[in-house]
């Protein structure tokens, strides 16, 4: 009795497996709307974060990122 049955655990892991989907897509959207030739919307970052020693203008969408890897 101490075993949790499948019947019980399959829809709160469908739903947070829509849950992740839907805020994979989001966060693909909004990394796709902040690619320097579209320049839509822009995070937050703070002036000591720098982009790469070849492109220091370019700033990487890091919480996107973040949102879009967690969701996998």
């Amino acid at each position: 009795t101490q075993v949790i049955p499948r019947v019980y655990l399959a829809p709160v892991v469908t739903s947070l497996s829509i849950y992740g989907c839907a805020l994979e897509r989001l966060a693909v959207f909004f990394r796709l709307l902040s690619l320097s030739e579209v320049d839509e919307v822009q995070e937050n970052v703070p002036k000591t974060n720098k982009g790469s020693s070849a492109m220091p203008h370019k700033v990487n969408p890091v919480s996107f990122e973040n949102i879009s890897g967690l969701s996998r």
